[in-house]
């Protein structure tokens, strides 16, 4: 028996794609969509601006438009134990909204006014998109920004902002606020970039090891994802675009339409603990350690890169490194390793040669991250060829028909999980040895 309760109820994935397909329905998306994604998710929805005051806290100051609700963006945008750094940056969802913000910490050199803002004044200019992929062009600005911005309480809000007026009137959405909350649950899965600027593959496969894997089922598994760490808050974005970058389909295959989208919420924080404790499923990080003494939030909690696992998922076994993610892990690790092996080759080049060869070192982490996707995207390619296999064939999976699929025979437990999660009626047959 699993713990994991069907998506789809009295039916499954393959037969409503197989009624679907009969009778000529479009699989572009699950809604009728007839916006310009690209003029909605590439344009911007609000842009704010948030301030630490000593004595009520983080404070929204300002935001254009004036009229968008900000309870909470707060708390979003200024991050608890940020002031560790001088600056940093900050993914995180909204409302029905995805935001990113630069971060800023002033130290106060003058001593009267050190005493009164306690040594440091901390700010966070920020936008709101539909989009998380389509945010990051905006960080430059919000940085320069950021850091320049002198706020006086006494002037006006026009006078001081105005550059910043003039950048939103530049990106702004046409769509009304209204509109863009309706859309935003209706938009078709967008396919990540594999260049994004935060997509830092290598270095979170190399941090995570076998550990990865536990990440990748419970990604597709649709589970409940923390991650625990101190700043800097950057590389905690990071690790959660990687972790939706894993777990992403290629192909573009009917039964796609009918998997739920990942949900990735980036930075969460304890004013947050209730709709965490609601959310069916997503994957997040925080700086607030005290989520980790709150089992009921998440089903698989990293401190750092060590993974705690809930007490319902330890006794199914899903969540477990075995004999499959070994195997998976050294494929990662051995296109680690001939990495790092033609980077020390490189550097033991002389001057000429290297000009010769015209070596840059983002060319060759850009090639390093797409074998790494590559590698991915063709395990997730196989996992549709398994639901096919599954609503196609006979009603019992035996090993080597999963073998044959690409998959190891401890897969078992997490192949099961994924049939019954999809109310797929199919099992795959137990192995006769008792480690798997």
């Amino acid at each position: 028996m699993s713990l994991y309760q069907p998506l789809l109820k009295n039916t499954s994935l393959y037969q409503i794609v197989s009624e679907e397909e009969e009778e000529e329905v479009s699989t572009d998306s699950e809604f009728e969509f007839n916006y310009d994604l690209d003029e909605i998710n590439n344009k911007l929805i609000a842009l704010f601006f948030v301030r630490f005051d000593v004595r009520v806290g983080n404070v929204v100051e300002w935001v254009l438009p004036e009229n968008f609700g900000t309870d909470g963006l707060e708390f979003k945008a200024l991050v608890s134990s940020f002031h560790q750094l001088d600056e940093d940056y900050v993914f995180f969802k909204f409302d029905k909204f995805y935001g990113l913000a630069s971060l800023y910490c002033e130290t106060i050199e003058d001593e009267e006014e050190s005493k009164k803002e306690r040594g440091v004044r901390m700010r966070s200019l920020g936008v709101l998109s539909l989009s998380y992929t389509n945010l990051y062009p905006h960080l430059e600005f919000l940085r320069k920004s950021s850091s320049e911005l002198v706020y006086d309480k006494n002037e006006d809000f026009s006078s001081q902002f105005s550059h910043l007026i003039e950048y939103f009137e530049e990106h702004q959405t046409k769509t009304s606020l209204e509109e863009l909350r309706e859309i935003a649950p209706t938009i078709p899965f967008q396919k990540l970039e594999l260049h994004h600027p935060i997509a830092t593959m290598s270095a979170f496969c190399a941090y995570f090891e076998q550990n990865l894997f536990l990440i990748w089922k419970a990604s597709h598994l649709r589970l409940k994802v923390l991650f625990l760490s101190a700043p800097p808050i950057a590389l905690l974005s990071s690790r959660i675009y990687s972790s939706c970058l894993i777990a992403t389909f290629h192909k573009n295959d009917p039964l796609l339409k009918y998997i739920p989208k990942l949900n990735p919420l980036f930075y969460v924080n304890l004013v947050e603990t209730e709709m965490l404790q609601s959310s069916n499923h997503f994957i997040a990080f925080s700086t607030e350690t005290i989520f980790f003494h709150k089992p009921d939030i998440w089903d698989i909690c990293f401190q750092n890169n060590t993974p705690t696992i809930s007490q319902d998922l330890k006794k199914s076994k899903t969540l477990e490194v075995t004999e499959g993610d070994k195997k998976r892990w050294q494929t990662i690790s051995n296109i680690l390793q001939k990495s790092k092996s033609l980077q020390n080759e490189k550097e033991n080049e002389n001057e000429k040669e290297k000009e010769k060869r015209k070596y840059g070192t983002f060319s060759d982490s850009q090639l390093l991250n797409d074998t790494i996707i590559k590698t991915f995207r063709n395990w997730n390619d196989n996992l549709l060829k398994f639901f096919v296999r599954a609503e196609t064939g006979e009603s019992t999976i035996t090993i080597s028909e999963i073998e044959e699929l690409g998959f190891h025979k401890s897969d078992r437990i997490f192949l099961q999980d994924l049939l019954n999660l999809y109310n797929i009626d199919a099992t795959i047959e137990k192995n006769s040895c008792c480690c798997c």
